[in-house]
Order: structure tokens, then sequence, then C-alpha cells
């Protein structure tokens, strides 16, 4: 009946469509920026109608590997995605994404890195369960995550080594099943509605601080964390467009903001399920 062609003049590729309201569909995957071998990609959604005549497109992210795996319309008619963070050094972290009807971004949740969201389903209550893969030292594990309408994570559910998970529904007694792969096999796994009985058992995560010394400050400062660990943090300026990523080692990172216009910027570290955010004053 017709075909459409989108995207720009790189790698694009669409990875999940989804019915809307007004008869047309949704559409997430990822818009690849650069050609190699400085291939980067960012999150890439298109709405359009029943003809497939586009509606609007956006694109969410950085400047390294982004990517929007799974989406879903929601009752107020906006939208989430699920997919994945990029960031230096080939590191992912799993993200959701939440929009409204037209596409503009009302936040985003980032989780675990070395983690990538694959499939993301409603829940009776009105919740997400979420399911894919973590990816260390060449081996896959498949997991599943449950969250608030809000994002904030519920519970965790890590699977053996070996495994990755596609995708994910509920089950009509309230648990979940998820299809994926093991050891080159088709596999598929059902878990109980809350907390399975092989959950990883996690400590309750602290509550993380962030500071910045000196504050105000003038060509740089150092931002440490109070758990003392490996973070992620972000820089956004005033208007909330992210302008840096900082890696802390043994929980601190200096951030040089010689290249930047003074003024007010704000400071996001991230770790584990914790985050904390301050305000920094840069004075030139």
């Amino acid at each position: 009946l017709w075909t459409r062609i989108y995207g720009g003049n790189q790698d694009d590729r669409a990875w999940s469509i989804k019915n809307t309201h007004d008869g047309g569909f949704i559409i997430a995957g990822w818009s690849t920026l650069l050609a190699p071998p400085q291939q980067n990609s960012q999150i890439y959604v298109i709405k359009i109608n029943d003809n497939g005549d586009t509606a609007w497109t956006r694109s969410y992210g950085t400047t390294y590997n982004d990517e929007g795996r799974s989406v879903l319309e929601l009752p107020d008619h906006g939208y989430i995605i699920a997919g994945k963070y990029g960031a230096p050094g080939s590191i992912a972290h799993s993200m959701l994404l939440r929009l409204n009807e037209n596409g503009d971004s009302l936040w985003s949740s980032v989780y675990d890195s070395n983690y990538e969201f694959t499939s993301i389903a409603p829940t009776f209550s009105g919740d997400f369960i979420l399911c894919g893969f973590n990816y260390r030292n060449s081996i896959y594990s498949e997991f599943v995550r449950k969250t608030n309408s809000s994002g904030n994570s519920l519970w965790y559910y890590s699977g053996p080594t070996g495994t990755l998970a596609h995708n994910i529904i509920q089950t009509s007694d309230s648990g979940y099943v998820f299809v994926g792969y093991k050891s080159d096999s088709l596999s598929i796994t059902k878990i109980s509605p809350e907390c399975p009985d092989n959950i990883e058992d996690r400590p309750i995560p602290r509550k993380l601080s962030l500071n910045a010394y000196p504050n105000p400050f003038n060509s740089s400062t150092t931002l440490s964390t109070s758990d003392g660990g490996a973070s992620d943090i972000f820089i956004y300026d005033i208007t909330g467009r992210q302008v840096a990523i900082l890696f802390s080692k043994e929980g601190k990172a200096v951030w040089d903001a010689s290249a930047y216009s003074s003024g007010i910027y704000f400071a996001k570290a991230i770790s584990r399920n914790s985050s904390s955010v301050i305000k920094l004053i840069y004075l030139k």
C-alpha cells in the first residue's frame, strides 16, 4: 500500500513501533550523526499518521551512541522510550525517556552502566516492566527492572550469564514473561509478580551527595561525591542543555570550564540508583 523512508544520510534505524490513539503510529530508533569512524547516534522518534506522513520528528541524547529500543503510548497520549544512553569509552547506561504528546522531553532516568534496555511494557498497576542485557567482560546476562510511572526503580532481577532478554510482557496472573536467548538457543523465562526468588541481592543505596570546590569558581572546579566511588557527572547550562560529561574516579572529577561562558550551571551525579544535583557559579 505504501512505503516511507525517514532519516538522514547515515545509518538510521527504526527499532520499535506502536499504534497511537489518533490512528497513527509512533516509531523509536536511532539516527547516526557522523560517518565512520567517528560514528555516533541519538535517539530518533517519529510520529506519523495512518498514511505514513510525518507529523513530527525529534532527536534526543548526547554526542555518543544513544539508542531507542522500545516505545509505548501512555494514557495521557504522551510516550515513554526505553533504550540506552551512551558515554565515552563505549560505556552504555540503561535509560528511560518520557515525552509529551508533541515529543517534548518531560524527564529522563538513567540507571546502571553497562546495561541496555531492549523492551518496555505497562503493568496492571500503572508501572513499567523492562528487560534487557548487561554486558561486562565480553559476557552477556539478562536482567529485568520494574519502575513506577515516574521512572523510580522498584526492584531488579539479574539472570545467569550467557543470556539476553529481548521482549517482556505481563501475564494474566500478574507475573512477567520475557523471551531472548541462552547459549545460542531461544529462551523464555517467567518470573513472579514482585521481587523474584532469584532477585539479585543488592544493598539499599545510600543517598548520594555532590559537592564542588571552589564554588563559585574561575576556570575550573573539583566535583566530589559522597560515596567515593565511580560515577557519571553531567553538566547542564541554565537552559537545561547538557554541555559536558565527566567520569569520577575515587569520587572526584575536575571540570575545566575555560571554554564556556560565565554564568550558572548545574551538575548532576549518577551512581547506581542514586543521584544528586548542585548549582555551580562560574565567574570569569
